[in-house]
């Protein structure tokens, strides 16, 4: 998602009942997407959100593995309000050349971000595997699959070694980090 101007006057869902609200970042829907915003200049090292919702087992289209076998997935309960309210993490794109990266289950800015530039970050850094892989529409890739870490060829997974989830920085740096007769993507 680009960089909106302020001349474009977004929404920006921004309530403040839930307490787990970021006061840093809003979801966007804007061109019939949602995506996270910064709400306000952001500087490196930033937490922009935490990651809270239910522990699973499986991933989902929309989950974020924070473990080597639990992913966070939004609770069926919820309604789209509390979504947008609680969990604005599950809007956050994908990109290859991310402003975000999730340490933990913090959200922490990567770069300087001025309002309204869009929260991304790569999902190859915490997902092993996609439950849903998808052709990566960031612009900075040239349009490859998505499929995860362990699809990534070694220098690729090497290459995301600073901001890579502790479960699969073991995979890289212990004897076989690479899934069997997987090819890179």
């Amino acid at each position: 998602m680009p960089r909106v101007t302020s001349a474009v006057r977004p929404r920006v869902s921004t309530t403040q009942a839930a307490p787990s609200l970021s006061p840093v970042v809003g979801v966007l829907h804007t061109g019939g997407e949602f995506g996270v915003v910064a709400l306000r200049d952001v500087e490196p090292g930033e937490v922009l959100m935490t990651i809270e919702g239910e522990r699973v087992g499986k991933p989902s289209r929309t989950s974020v593995q924070v473990s080597e076998r639990d992913h966070i997935d939004v609770p069926a309960a919820w309604t789209f309000e509390e979504v947008l309210a609680r969990a604005p993490w599950r809007f956050l794109n994908h990109a290859c050349a991310p402003t975000a990266w999730v340490r933990g289950r913090e959200v922490v800015a990567l770069r300087r971000m001025a309002r309204f530039d869009a929260v991304t970050f790569d999902y190859t850094t915490t997902e092993a595997a996609m439950a849903t892989p998808f052709v990566c529409r960031c612009g900075a890739c040239g349009g490859r699959e998505i499929r995860g870490f362990l699809h990534l060829e070694a220098d690729e997974q090497r290459r995301r070694l600073p901001h890579l989830a502790p479960w699969l920085r073991a995979r890289v740096e212990g004897p076989s980090p690479r899934v069997r007769g997987s090819r890179g993507g």
